[in-house]
């Protein structure tokens, strides 16, 4: 697996595993998006600046495109959590 693949399996590990706890912690669905999408870019910077030793020459484009992705990412997962509560709300509805 050569650096670029690697570089895009981690940052989708990233976002996905800052989405489930994000999302699992928060109820409001936009709120925990926004701020999982955040923490998310600011870990993967922090792990290529470890990685790399110097901050990369285009910080801000890879900020703003990886920002879109880990939106989009965060987006999926927070679908299920928001599908599995109206669920879980809709049972305890028709159990009272």
């Amino acid at each position: 697996m050569n650096e670029d693949t690697l570089a895009i399996v981690i940052f989708v590990a990233i976002c996905a595993s800052s989405a489930l706890i994000v999302h699992w912690r928060m109820e409001y669905y936009w709120a925990a998006t926004i701020l999982s999408a955040l923490l998310s870019v600011i870990l993967f910077q922090v792990v290529a600046y470890l990685y790399l030793g110097y901050l990369e020459t285009f910080f801000l484009i890879a900020v703003v495109t990886s920002g879109a992705a880990a939106l989009v990412i965060s987006v999926i997962v927070g679908v299920f959590f928001k599908v599995i509560r109206d669920k879980s709300a809709n049972d305890q509805s028709k159990a009272t």
